[in-house]
C-alpha cells in the first residue's frame, strides 16, 4: 500500500486531496509527497510524521522508503525515534 492510499484508509485525507497532491508532484518532482501534504495544509508536520510512524509500524513498509515523503533530516530523525522506541 502506498503511504498516500494508507492517509485515505484511515480518513487522514479524501481522495481529492490524494489527487491534488499526486497532480501538483508531477508538476514539481522534486517535492516530496509529505512536502506537498503539509504546503496545501492537508497536514502539519508533526502529524505527517506521526502517520509515517503508523504507516511504518501497521504496514512494516521499510524505513528506506520514507524517503519518498520526507527531507534527508527529518528521515534520519524519524529513523532514530522508531529505533529507540523498538
Amino acid at each position: 500500500m502506498k503511504f498516500g492510499e494508507y492517509l485515505v484508509s484511515k480518513n487522514v485525507l479524501n481522495r481529492e486531496q490524494l489527487k491534488e497532491a499526486l497532480s501538483m508532484q508531477v508538476d514539481n518532482p522534486d517535492l516530496k509527497m509529505g512536502e506537498i501534504f503539509v504546503s496545501l495544509e492537508y497536514l502539519d508536520a508533526p502529524t505527517l510524521l506521526q502517520q509515517i510512524e503508523k504507516f511504518v509500524e501497521e504496514t512494516g513498509a521499510k524505513l528506506d522508503q520514507i524517503s519518498e515523503w520526507l527531507s534527508q533530516k527529518e528521515v534520519d530523525e524519524l529513523i532514530k525515534k522508531i529505533q529507540a522506541e523498538s
